[in-house]
């Protein structure tokens, strides 16, 4: 999702952009190029072309003289490779994205909060949600918790309907940008704590979970106090977001100048 919506936001800023894959979402400017990655190919666009891959991407398969890395998770973590050539231009989402043996070229980050669908509208609350996605999941929701993993691909003004009027969420991982959602809507949003996390750890590790969003049933009050500074502190990373990806054209342009 990151990658298609990165290739959307670059040909907005006037960078002629591809994406190989076999679909994207519907008004993606940039343009497609078909392929199931799987099947490595000769350079579509010939090899002087930057091809940006995620971190989970073994090798060069698309056959570029310019690779970069954009680590969205820790390299290895999620079955990817946990080292990279020395020739390939790093850049991380966030810090915990950082490889533990390089120096990265930079941050780049891109995403479109959607602020506007998501808002506490003062209906009547009921209910406890709990959601899995990538994290572990253990008994912290209560029984009668209804699970929305399956929710999410119903899109977003799905989403935004479930968490306007429930009035719990329990969450099982540590990063997905959908406690704020839940936490802007109105939703007490409870990260389920993890072995070996602190939260302090959680809160400065993830800037986004910051304000708003607790972590474990005890951190409610702190969530609660601070969540009137949450939409501006989103939009903010919004904006600073921008700023990381003109920086990172710059450097591109350097590749094939």
């Amino acid at each position: 999702m990151c990658l298609h919506h990165l290739s959307d936001i670059l040909c907005e800023l006037g960078v002629d952009a591809y994406i190989a894959t076999e679909s994207t979402f519907h008004g993606n400017k940039a343009k497609i190029i078909l392929w199931d990655f799987k099947t490595p190919r000769s350079a579509p666009l010939g090899p002087e072309v930057p091809v940006i891959y995620p971190e989970v991407v073994f090798g060069n398969p698309l056959n570029s003289n310019h690779c970069i890395r954009w680590l969205l998770n820790a390299p290895g973590v999620l079955g990817g490779p946990k080292e990279f050539p020395s020739g390939d231009l790093l850049y991380i989402y966030g810090d915990r994205c950082r490889p533990t043996r390089r120096l990265v070229n930079g941050y780049l980050r891109h995403f479109e909060p959607h602020l506007d669908k998501f808002k506490d509208e003062g209906l009547n609350r009921k209910g406890w949600l709990h959601l899995i996605h990538k994290g572990r999941p253990y008994r912290y929701h209560v029984p009668w918790s209804r699970n929305i993993d399956q929710d999410k691909y119903q899109g977003l003004e799905h989403m935004a309907q479930i968490f306007k009027t429930a009035k719990f969420l329990v969450c099982y991982d540590l990063n997905t940008f959908t406690t704020v959602h839940a936490a802007l809507s109105g939703c007490i949003t409870i990260v389920a704590p993890q072995k070996g996390i602190s939260r302090s750890e959680q809160l400065n590790g993830s800037w986004y979970q910051k304000y708003g969003v607790a972590y474990g049933y005890t951190d409610i009050p702190r969530a609660l106090r601070t969540l009137p500074l949450l939409r501006e502190e989103i939009e903010s990373h919004k904006t600073k977001s921008i700023l990381t990806i003109k920086s990172f054209i710059k450097d591109i342009k350097k590749l094939t100048d």
